[in-house]
């Protein structure tokens, strides 16, 4: 069994203090397709992402993820529903036999900010492509968000061959 036949994925560890940030998780990421360029690997970067969607011609997702638009999670242990697979704050509504009930007033909610619809983002040129704005987050603007996303950007146009260029990918 070669390493073409394992799956590895690089994911940053949410809401940890001692968590890498999306520019370093690139840097490894970089590293192991250099060292290992016939693995199958994968990354969970937003800009990455957003990036290789854009740049193949298939326009743009601004949003940072799927809560309150396209996931809903159902819990069959208290048939509770929820928005986002890692929190359980992210409660939207319930379910029975015959029943589901949504507060879209909450999926909107979340969706919105997932969405990045406020000032601040909607004048910022990077919009398209950041990975910040997540609703779990206490404070969804950072001070260096733009600086965050541009250095993240800039990263991967230096190393635009390796990413997007390699036959094995």
């Amino acid at each position: 069994m070669g390493l073409q036949n394992i799956e590895i994925g690089l994911n940053k560890v949410l809401r940890d203090k001692s968590t890498i940030n999306e520019l370093e998780l690139l840097k490894k990421y970089v590293n192991l397709i250099s060292k290992y360029n016939n693995a199958n690997l994968d990354i969970n970067s937003k800009v990455y992402e957003n990036i290789s969607v854009y740049i193949s011609g298939s326009g743009y997702n601004k949003s940072r993820c799927g809560i309150g638009d396209t996931t809903m999670i159902f819990d069959f242990l208290t048939n509770k529903i929820y928005s986002c697979p890692q929190e359980v704050n992210t409660e939207i509504g319930y379910f029975t036999n015959d029943t589901i009930k949504i507060d879209d007033v909450k999926k909107y909610e979340m969706c919105s900010v997932s969405n990045k619809n406020n000032a601040i983002c909607s004048q910022c040129e990077y919009t398209k492509f950041c990975s910040f704005g997540c609703y779990l987050e206490k404070n969804n603007m950072h001070a260096n968000c733009k600086d965050e996303t541009e250095k993240v950007i800039k990263y991967i146009f230096e190393n635009f061959e390796t990413l997007f260029l390699s036959e094995e990918k």
